[in-house]
């Protein structure tokens, strides 16, 4: 099971960061030089959404999470440096199970060796649905 990340955020990003940017340089064109500073940096906020929105896109297949019979393959880096994916195999797995404490809502998988490694999987699929697709592979789940 190959879990992509969600398409809405980065959707909502770019029709954001494209209204920011119309706002700002157009009332800071409207405002001229010196009062148009401040609209112009809401306008760069714009614009840096864009380009955050645009590499979410374009790297959305390396940024995936894989689920098998084998493991489960986490991606690691940002939507502007994707890193090299990390494997943990199922012998090493403990438990998989919920977290939900100050830190977020994420998935947590417990390792045999004391370890854990947290997974935001809420902006791939609802937690529920990642448990459901560990418990299909066949991989310990809480």
């Amino acid at each position: 099971m190959i879990l992509k990340p969600r398409i809405d955020l980065p959707v909502a990003m770019i029709l954001a960061g494209a209204f920011f940017t119309t706002v700002g340089f157009a009332s800071a064109y409207v405002m001229g030089p010196l009062a148009g500073i401040i609209p112009a940096a809401l306008g760069l906020v714009g614009l840096f959404s864009l380009a955050g929105a645009v590499a979410a896109l374009r790297h959305r297949s390396r940024l995936a999470i894989t689920i098998d019979s084998s493991g489960i393959t986490v991606p690691t880096g940002s939507a502007f440096r994707p890193g090299q994916s990390v494997h943990i195999p199922r012998d090493a797995i403990a438990t998989i199970g919920k977290d939900e404490s100050l830190r977020g809502r994420l998935i947590a998988i417990a390792l045999r060796g004391g370890g854990k490694v947290p997974i935001q999987a809420r902006h791939y699929c609802e937690l529920k649905d990642f448990i459901a697709h560990c418990k299909a592979h066949g991989l310990p789940t809480a």
